[in-house]
């Protein structure tokens, strides 16, 4: 993943900063460094961002996808 596509999905799937590093364990400056293309995009975090933007993956449904407690799910 080029660092222009870790930009452009970040965008498609609407992450935040803080986003980012709750889903994916990347911290601002690394997040930062991805997008200058100072540091090459870990392969499990360029197939996440693919998968949410192209599949159109909320941050809501991200986090019920990775079994995040503070999220309430319907029994």
């Amino acid at each position: 993943m080029t660092p222009s596509e870790f930009r452009a999905a970040v965008e498609v799937a609407r992450l935040s900063a803080s986003d980012i590093h709750e889903l994916l364990g990347v911290d601002e400056q690394t997040r930062r460094r991805l997008a200058a293309g100072e540091q090459p995009v870990p392969r499990c975090v360029a197939l996440c961002l693919w998968l949410m933007a192209a599949y159109g993956v909320s941050i809501l449904e991200a986090r019920v996808l990775a079994d995040d407690p503070s999220v309430a799910t319907p029994a």
